[in-house]
């Protein structure tokens, strides 16, 4: 079925064309100019996002894969640029505050998800908001919990990151498409066990079951790996873990790659014949990286690369869809070091050592990350010079599919 705009999607894609020249991108999107008069937007826009990964994990990442010499998927998209990744109240940031960066442009204190400091509330300027009310689907995906601090930037609002339970409510409120992910504690009832949650691990204070109230919006809700493999929905809630999924390399029968759930979304998505916003998230990168756990690191990494090739592979020989690929900060202060400052030491493909150390454990570091983009509005990311903040990336993300 080819889904259209309609009823409550059309009602808010009029208020958002209605409203779109009064629409300022916010202070500091240098980068992000007004698009052209007649340049065409992306139709679609995919945003992968590493939690936690910065240049090191992806250069170890690939020695581990593939050898010294062969590329990952993501080191090949064309585009290349870095940005730097503080908070407002740290030069260090946490995942919600880098998410609220991205999602709506806002520089917010850490542990806050597009509340300003002074409590302006900014979801209405989120990118998956946006998307929503221009009559596009709108997908989340994480390894992590879905309402997790990454997905939660792109279409929540909270002065709280773990407000977790409202977070899963308020996906439903402003219509996202497809989630998938972790995280059945956050949509049953506190004392009821579900699938992968005993009865004193579920949240809920307010007696919602989140499972029925989206079967009855009319999602397809997936609570395992092969229930996502069978789904063909135009709405999707697939929740496969208690809490966080676990590592790619540690991973139960039950729950799907993050490859195969950006397959699902992508089918999911395509069918929307105005286009979407997908954000893909490898969040289990940073909880490896924060207890300097290598192996896990470099493994999540391969598996979010994984993804990327199906990104990389929908988006070939089309000329709508914009493709970045970034993180939202650095964790775990990864280094590739002489065989006598190692902590942990792994075999490359090729054979050789991959000797690694580690500056904090656990926690972040301000390290900037890399940005890599492929299709429309892409050439915009070679305009960053070094001092860009992931606010930037937004602007240009959101010029790219909305115009100026």
């Amino acid at each position: 079925m080819i889904r259209t705009t309609s009823g409550r999607r059309a009602g808010r894609a009029a208020v958002a064309l209605a409203g779109a020249a009064l629409l300022a991108l916010p202070a500091g999107c240098a980068a992000a100019s007004a698009t052209a008069a007649g340049e065409p937007a992306a139709k679609n826009v995919i945003l992968v996002i590493g939690d936690g990964m910065s240049d090191t994990q992806i250069l170890a990442s690939r020695y581990l894969d593939r050898g010294r010499d062969e590329p990952l998927a993501m080191e090949t998209v064309p585009h290349r640029a870095r940005a730097a990744t503080f908070s407002a109240d740290d030069l260090v940031t946490d995942s919600a505050a880098a998410a609220s960066s991205m999602g709506s442009g806002t520089l917010v204190e850490n542990g806050s998800l597009n509340v300003t400091p002074d409590g302006a509330n900014t979801l209405d300027e989120t990118l998956g908001v946006l998307a929503q009310q221009a009559g596009k689907g709108v997908g989340l995906i994480s390894t992590r919990d879905i309402a997790n601090a990454t997905p939660a930037g792109f279409a929540s609002s909270v002065p709280d990151r773990d407000l977790q339970s409202e977070i899963a409510g308020q996906y439903l409120d402003n219509g996202i498409d497809v989630l998938l992910g972790g995280g059945e504690s956050f949509f049953l009832p506190a004392g009821t066990a579900g699938e992968h949650c005993a009865a004193e691990e579920t949240d809920r204070t307010d007696g919602r079951d989140l499972f029925a109230d989206y079967a009855a919006a009319g999602y397809t809700v997936a609570r395992d790996r092969d229930q996502l493999l069978a789904a063909d929905a135009d709405r999707l809630l697939g929740v496969f873990e208690c809490t966080d999924m676990n590592y790619d390399r540690e991973r139960t029968p039950v729950e799907p790659t993050l490859a195969e759930m950006t397959d699902a979304a992508l089918a999911t998505l395509s069918r929307d014949d105005d286009g979407f916003f997908l954000m893909v998230e490898g969040g289990m990168i940073d909880p490896a990286a924060e207890d300097n756990d290598g192996a896990n690191a470099m493994g999540d990494t391969i598996a979010l690369d994984r993804a990327v090739e199906r990104v990389l592979e929908f988006a070939q020989g089309r000329d709508d869809t914009l493709v970045v690929v970034t993180a939202d900060h650095e964790a775990g202060g990864m280094a590739l070091v002489f065989e006598e400052r190692a902590e942990e030491t792994f075999t490359a493909a090729d054979g050789r050592p991959i000797r690694i150390a580690w500056a904090t454990n656990p926690g972040h570091t301000g390290a900037p990350v890399p940005v890599r983009a492929t299709g429309p509005g892409s050439e915009r990311f070679d305009g960053f010079v070094g001092t860009e903040h992931l606010r930037d990336l937004y602007g240009v993300l959101r010029t790219a599919q909305h115009g100026g």
